[in-house]
């Protein structure tokens, strides 16, 4: 815990709107529309200032109607564009020349913000567009190298199964500031696609057995523990990390591990008994957030500091959800709680009068 404090901002009354983080998230298509709007909305009942969301034609009006402190920006290209009209008027040619206009301009609208955010998020609600897999690594590439860049959902998938080779190439190119929030489904289809000719070191069911032995579900003491990266227990997600030049990863699961290759972190903070939709996107705002907070306390591996302190309150936030709602508790539920966790976390004390039980 005291590492993970020696990141957080203090709070000053001089400071200007946005000093707490700026950050943008891309994603959001005509399917999936709530998954940025969670994102964008923990970091900012999680302490940050400023969330831009960076998403298709067809999400952007009902992603504005969500709410009035998010900035939405329509940039980014899909196939949905081509409508029937235009296959009808242009010529093959003429099509292709379109899509190739399109996806130049994207990445220059996206790019022409960069200077103005300090984080990125890729992935909530993006989905699997012909057009976005392919432009994704060129967005990435064209960032500052000290950005955060957070992957999660299809923004992993555009790395085990989509544009695997160029996703790779920019991820190890970047690791040092790039952060992936794999569950154990997604974390499978990256070892598999990155890491084929080798055996993990314990399946599912061992791992589950570890945690139960260790007893680590029901001691709440040390919510947030330091382990040696040699450890079965995060073994496997420390060897990925290595093969991607140290990469930050956050295993999602029934503990979190959190290495970057060289330090390895659990969070045992129990969560919400209950697994719905958009807990995850909101963990990527917090992580993305205080991955941020994390370089620049100047703190040596403040990013994975920042990262350790994202799955604790997004796990603390669920837990207090679903003592409330139970079995109705879903991702908006989950919202509420988000600040007073971070406020519990910051000022070292109860916030849980405020509890709307």
């Amino acid at each position: 815990m005291k590492q993970v404090r020696q990141i957080l901002p203090k709070i000053d009354k001089f400071q200007h709107k946005g000093r707490n983080g700026r950050l943008g998230v891309i994603g959001g298509c005509y399917e999936y529309t709530g998954a940025p709007y969670y994102s964008a909305t923990s970091l900012l009942k999680g302490g940050g200032d400023l969330a831009h969301i960076f998403c298709t034609k067809s999400a952007a009006t009902a992603i504005k109607s969500y709410s009035p402190e998010i900035i939405v920006h329509p940039f980014l290209f899909a196939e949905e564009e081509i409508t029937t009209e235009l296959k009808m008027r242009l010529s093959k040619e003429q099509l292709q020349n379109f899509r190739e206009q399109q996806v130049k301009e994207t990445i220059e609208n996206v790019h022409s913000w960069q200077a103005a955010l300090h984080a990125f998020i890729i992935g909530p609600g993006i989905g699997r567009d012909k057009n976005i897999t392919q432009y994704i690594p060129e967005i990435i590439k064209g960032f500052e190298n000290n950005q955060i860049i957070l992957l999660d959902a299809d923004g992993l998938w555009f790395l085990s199964n989509g544009n695997t080779e160029k996703m790779e190439e920019v991820v190890k190119q970047k690791s040092k500031n790039i952060i992936l929030t794999p569950n154990q489904v997604e974390f499978e289809r990256l070892w598999d696609s990155l890491m084929p000719q080798q055996e993990k070191k314990i399946n599912r069911e061992q791992k589950q057995k570890i945690i139960q032995e260790r007893n680590y579900l029901s001691t709440q003491e040390s919510p947030i523990q330091e382990i040696s990266i040699d450890d079965e227990l995060v073994q496997d997600t420390v060897r990925l990390s290595k093969r991607l030049n140290n990469v930050n990863i956050i295993l999602k699961g029934i503990v979190d591990v959190i290495t970057d290759g060289k330090k390895a972190y659990i969070v045992t903070q129990e969560g919400s008994s209950k697994r719905c939709g958009g807990i995850g996107d909101i963990l990527t705002g917090l992580v993305g957030l205080y991955a941020f907070w994390g370089q620049q306390s100047g703190v040596k591996g403040g990013s994975l500091e920042g990262c350790v302190l994202g799955s604790y309150i997004a796990r603390l936030s669920s837990q207090y959800a679903y003592e409330r709602y139970k079995f109705g508790l879903t991702a908006p539920n989950v919202l509420e709680y988000v600040d007073i966790a971070f406020n519990e976390f910051y000022f070292e004390k109860s916030f849980k009068h405020q509890q709307k039980l």
